[in-house]
């Protein structure tokens, strides 16, 4: 009963609300502990969320594919233009995707990655499905990777192409 009531109380302020980024749709966090922010670019929209306490930040950008192709030719191109070094291959909202988790230590010089405070994760998706391409990354203070990792899988596993 005491972990059940630890559970709630530490994702109590990660409360998911349907989205629409462009043509796809997923759940973000949205209560007063996190913030959005939605940008229009020339030729797609990103949409960021960020932790109240600065201890977690979600992006992602969405784009129109022109012409349309192939979801995996799609994606293939999409990570090629990214470089494609530490990510695997997984589906995402039932089209092709890559996911790559990185560490690394924010703080400058050699004393800021002594500090695990200082470490934090980044967990990369890219996706398409033929019409549609989309990136998207979180990044979150290592210490906090039980909470925010959670949280991720939430928001991955709502993802849908067509504002589903």
């Amino acid at each position: 009963m005491t972990g059940l009531l630890l559970l709630l109380a530490l994702n109590a302020s990660d409360t998911l609300s349907k989205v629409q980024v462009a043509d796809l749709s997923l759940k973000l966090p949205s209560s007063k502990d996190w913030k959005a922010e939605e940008t229009q670019e020339a030729n797609g929209k990103t949409r960021a969320v960020s932790s109240a306490d600065g201890e977690a930040q979600i992006d992602i950008s969405v784009f129109a594919v022109d012409p349309r192709r192939d979801a995996q030719v799609c994606v293939d191109q999409l990570l090629k233009a990214l470089g494609p070094e530490g990510y695997e291959a997984t589906t995402v909202g039932g089209a092709p995707a890559f996911k790559k988790i990185s560490v690394d230590f924010v703080g400058e010089g050699e004393e800021a990655k002594k500090n695990d405070a200082n470490k934090v994760n980044t967990v990369s998706y890219v996706g398409c499905n033929g019409q549609t391409k989309w990136v998207m990354s979180m990044t979150s203070k290592a210490s906090k990777a039980a909470r925010f990792g959670v949280l991720l899988k939430r928001v991955v596993e709502s993802i849908a192409y067509g504002g589903k």
